[in-house]
């Protein structure tokens, strides 16, 4: 007897905890919208993990493949007219193991403002992209979009998710993953 529990388990147990501490990882990436009347700016952040899945290399895209591959996924639309770029999207300073873009929009006005993305959704149907909007009056907003928050124009619209979509998705979460019944039927 006397045995630790790495002896017990042996490296083979732990390698498979390993991978489903990394396969119980969300798809994730966020975003900070500041909305100043007719003008919209955005930093976009994802980890690196995540923007691999760009690259058919597995490697973290270079910075022309993340803006390329972002620009067409991320935008502002205002009376149904999308707005324009003031100036090309570039990257900006982000914490280790991640990647952050800025982006900066002139709407034709503010009215009916959209603010639009469906960057990693295409990649991964699960991913989740939570987004915080500072709105003109200084208020902030946390949105939370996922695969089910589909706008008319085939992205995610970022007034149209709130605290039901993080209700929602932890009771999938828990329901979903048989560790978590696992450990629900063993209190029962």
């Amino acid at each position: 007897m006397g045995r630790g529990l790495p002896q017990l388990w042996g490296l083979g147990g732990w390698l498979e905890l390993a991978a489903t501490a990394q396969a119980h990882t969300r798809s994730e990436s966020h975003s900070a919208w500041t909305l100043d009347g007719r003008l919209v700016h955005m930093n976009f952040s994802v980890a690196d993990v995540e923007a691999r899945r760009i690259t058919r290399d597995n490697m973290v895209p270079t910075t022309k493949a993340f803006l390329a591959y972002l620009a067409p996924r991320v935008g502002v639309t205002a009376s149904g007219k999308p707005c324009a770029l003031t100036a090309p999207p570039r990257m900006i300073a982000a914490a280790p193991g991640f990647l952050r873009a800025e982006f900066q929009y002139v709407c034709p006005s503010s009215a009916a403002m959209r603010l639009v993305s469906s960057a990693f959704f295409d990649l991964v149907p699960t991913h989740m992209h939570f987004a915080q909007i500072q709105k003109p009056d200084g208020d902030f907003v946390e949105q939370l979009i996922g695969s089910g928050d589909l706008d008319q124009a085939g992205g995610r619209s970022l007034d149209n998710a709130g605290l039901w979509n993080f209700i929602t998705m932890g009771i999938m979460h828990i329901f979903a993953r048989a560790d978590h019944m696992s450990f629900l039927l063993g209190w029962c």
